[in-house]
């Protein structure tokens, strides 16, 4: 082949992948969701235990009868009524009385719901959006500080200082020039794990006699969040794939003159207060169901909905990453994250313990997220 023939084969091929790109986004443009022919949408295996399902459907039920009936909630550009959400669930809850296998219930779910799904992040083929995990830490510290416990977190102000607001004040303020002092709530032992629990939003303290003092959110200096391992990229100090909690910490515990910088990267600063035990509320006040429970934006995404998400997780054995695996579930959106914004994010609540913690540290995995709604209780408009 000559040259002249090589590079009009090259133009050619060029041509061609130009123009297959163009259509398949012509044919497929992103949309915050889609509606799912009938018969094209996911296999409905749900690989969670019955009983954790049967939690949060009527978490979710309850939650859905405490507001107004002619409340709506997002999806896309869409506006959902509540009575379609508590239909979906409340017909689901009758069927799981049956105590239906793996395959009775994909069956039911194909049969009876319509399907919507989430456009995931632009640009990504399959509509895929981007899964992350979150849990419940349990760090060590104290109630009072003392030696070893000696980084502060605060409960939500009653008073500031005359001329300052509850609202504005940034992390670097609030730690560097003590506009807080005497309104401490609890100290921990390690500057990181409080950063952590600031992202976490929830969590338990170990107190050195082995008693567990609970925390929960209570509110946050209004000021936008930054995110720590976004600067690690931007930085070049680590490549995106590598970005995890283990090797934040690491380099952090290496870097320690760099510590105060990179935490003050982030002005969104949180508040807590004193919580009972059990599983932490999510947004909407509902009790989180460690492996069903999900954050999403509600902007975009219907709270208080019935989901189902594809995805692959990490296998934690023996305190180790020992592989992935493939997972599918029904799951419920019931919070909300400062991270979590469009319709490309996910947050996947994973409960507490050391496996939880090893899981959602590592977990950053692509997958798709579906909407369910009963089919006999009205069609929602295609697009």
């Amino acid at each position: 082949m000559n040259e002249a023939m090589r590079r009009g084969t090259l133009i050619i091929l060029s041509t061609l992948l130009v123009v297959g790109v163009f259509l398949f986004f012509h044919r497929d443009p992103w949309l915050p969701v889609h509606i799912i022919s009938p018969g094209q949408g996911p296999a409905f295996s749900d690989d969670g235990d019955l009983l954790s399902l049967r939690t949060a459907v009527e978490k979710q039920l309850h939650w859905l009868e405490s507001k107004p009936k002619d409340t709506t909630m997002q999806l896309g550009d869409e506006e959902v009524p509540i009575t379609l959400l508590h239909s979906s669930l409340a017909h689901l809850s009758i069927f799981l009385r049956s105590r239906p296998t793996s395959g009775q219930l994909a069956a039911f779910l194909r049969d009876n719901y319509d399907v919507f799904q989430a456009g995931g992040r632009k640009g990504k083929r399959g509509r895929e959006l981007l899964v992350t995990a979150y849990y419940e830490p349990v760090f060590k510290g104290d109630l009072q500080k003392t030696d070893t416990a000696i980084w502060p977190i605060y409960q939500l102000p009653e008073k500031m200082p005359p001329g300052m607001k509850s609202h504005g004040l940034s992390r670097r303020d609030i730690e560097l020039f003590g506009h807080l002092k005497g309104q401490e709530l609890a100290w921990l032992n390690d500057p990181f794990d409080a950063y952590l629990l600031h992202v976490q939003g929830s969590g338990k303290i170990c107190r050195p006699d082995g008693s567990l003092f609970t925390v929960r959110y209570a509110g946050n200096n209004g000021l936008e969040y930054m995110s720590l391992g976004k600067l690690f990229v931007d930085e070049k100090i680590l490549p995106l794939e590598k970005v995890n909690i283990p090797a934040i910490r690491k380099w952090l515990a290496e870097h320690p003159e760099e510590q105060q910088r990179m935490f003050f990267h982030n002005p969104r600063y949180i508040f807590f207060k004193k919580g009972n035990p059990g599983n932490p509320e999510g947004s909407n006040g509902v009790e989180l169901t460690p492996g069903r429970s999900i954050a999403i934006d509600p902007a975009i995404l219907p709270t208080g909905s019935l989901g189902f998400i594809r995805t692959r997780m990490p296998k934690v054995e023996n305190d180790r990453l020992n592989g992935w695996y493939e997972t599918s579930r029904l799951v419920f959106p019931q919070d909300v994250g400062a991270a979590i914004k469009g319709a490309g994010r996910v947050d996947l609540f994973l409960g507490s313990g050391d496996v939880a913690e090893k899981t959602a540290q590592v977990m950053k995995e692509p997958g798709r997220l579906y909407f369910l709604f009963w089919r006999d209780k009205g069609k929602l408009k295609e697009r």
